[in-house]
């Protein structure tokens, strides 16, 4: 299949304070969930990046990014991957979504293609999913003026720029759980009954 050419970019990077230990060990299907996203990501994007700032994965194939300005969650680490993309666009795509698919990640990067604005995959109820989706590098700048004033919530680069919804119910093989994602231990279970 052909990859877009686009710059996929796994955050990484929590603390998974909330989890008790790193979301990237968790095993879901045979795979840890790291090496889950990273293999989507692989089939679908022409360059990785492996934004994390707490833990070391040396035998990836992904080009490690620490966040540029430190501690401002993934507004940082989106910022960073921006500044290193070779693409005029990057694909984020969170650790902990266990049910996520190729085939969901391919819909959103086609709708997204030449797009000048973020691409955000956006539920019935309008609750939007700003960590998996696609973001034009152009906007770096706004994203470190974001970050400068101490605002690091993505939804304030979505505020100003706006953003082209992708509906969550028209992604191919639809179902509830694709952007269920596992944050507590009380979410693991709830990944091993599925």
């Amino acid at each position: 299949m052909i990859r877009f050419p686009v710059s996929g970019v796994l955050l990484a990077g929590g603390k998974s304070s909330r989890m008790g230990f790193p979301k990237a060990q968790i095993i879901f299907k045979g795979q840890s969930l790291l090496e889950r996203a990273l293999g989507l990501l692989t089939a679908t994007c022409d360059e990785i990046f492996l934004s994390t700032s707490q833990y070391s994965y040396k035998t990836l194939n992904a080009i490690p990014i620490k966040d540029e300005i430190q501690n401002t969650g993934p507004l940082g680490g989106i910022y960073s991957a921006m500044k290193a993309a070779k693409f005029p666009q990057i694909f984020v795509l969170p650790i902990d979504l266990p049910f996520i698919e190729e085939i969901h990640l391919r819909y959103i990067l086609k709708l997204a293609i030449k797009a000048e604005i973020p691409v955000i995959p956006q539920h019935a109820d309008g609750k939007i999913e700003p960590l998996c989706g696609v973001y034009p590098t152009a906007l770096a700048e706004q994203t470190k003026q974001l970050l400068d004033k101490g605002q690091y919530k993505v939804t304030g680069l979505l505020e100003i720029r706006g953003f082209m919804p992708v509906p969550v119910d028209n992604f191919p093989n639809y179902h509830n759980y694709i952007f269920f994602n596992v944050n507590t231990p009380e979410d693991l279970k709830k990944l091993n009954i599925q």
